[in-house]
């Protein structure tokens, strides 16, 4: 293959080049370039592209702080972490949400409960843990449609106050956003907002549906006037969806 195009490359210069002989500088150029293309082209024998595994051995990231190694659950890993203030006193802490790895098959692992945990620092520069809870963050890590994860992120959004936020489907969409916000009078983090919405990601309000009907996206919005007062570590989404 090699020979083939060393010679088809020097049979294009000699005709384009008709007016005038190539120079020895011309022809040492484009074998050069023929060399390069080669290279560029041809497989390398024994070297196998391969999936990119879990870059580090606790987490689904590319690093990991050592610190939050003791708080990784038996069997499970870090799927996703989050550095900010959690309860107002300047002092970075951590959310930190663990899962057991993914298999890619639809079972009953992939199901597993997804804990998030609440990681506070004090003055001495410790992490202990504050709260946790299995209930908030969806389980299925596979149940997004063409999201994946139905999770999509979670987010410190200011000091003392976070937020997880859920998405899934195709052109019709679902979507969930919970808000915690820190009460020092508690020591702790209330709800403060849960919102679900269901839309359709090609359409506008006021379009006509295939049935005729009028497209209104849906927007169901709760606050403690409706659910009181209601911690972390209580919260529990398959309640809340009853919860109208």
């Amino acid at each position: 293959m090699k020979k083939i195009l060393l010679s088809c490359i020097t049979a294009t210069i000699l005709i384009s080049c008709s007016t005038r002989k190539p120079d020895a500088a011309e022809i040492t150029t484009s074998i050069e370039r023929a060399n390069t293309i080669v290279a560029e082209t041809i497989p390398v024998k024994g070297i196998e592209e391969k999936e990119d595994p879990l870059v580090h051995e606790h987490c689904y990231c590319e690093t990991i702080p050592e610190e939050l190694v003791p708080f990784i659950l038996k069997d499970y890993q870090v799927r996703e972490y989050v550095e900010g203030d959690l309860n107002r006193d300047g002092i970075k802490d951590y959310l930190l949400l663990l899962s057991l790895p993914y298999s890619g098959e639809i079972d009953s692992e992939n199901n597993a409960l997804r804990p998030l945990l609440i990681l506070i620092r004090d003055k001495q520069n410790k992490l202990t843990l504050a709260a946790r809870n299995d209930h908030v963050v969806d389980s299925c890590q596979d149940c997004g449609g063409q999201f994946g994860d139905f999770l999509d992120e979670i987010v410190i959004e200011s000091s003392g106050s976070f937020s997880i936020y859920h998405l899934g489907g195709m052109a019709w969409r679902s979507k969930k956003e919970i808000f915690f916000e820190y009460t020092p009078e508690e020591n702790n983090w209330l709800l403060k907002q849960e919102s679900d919405y269901y839309y359709n990601a090609g359409m506008s309000e006021g379009d006509t549906l295939f049935d005729g009907q009028v497209y209104m996206p849906e927007e169901n919005t709760k606050t403690p006037r409706d659910f009181g007062k209601l911690f972390f570590g209580d919260y529990n989404r398959a309640l809340a969806a009853d919860m109208k």
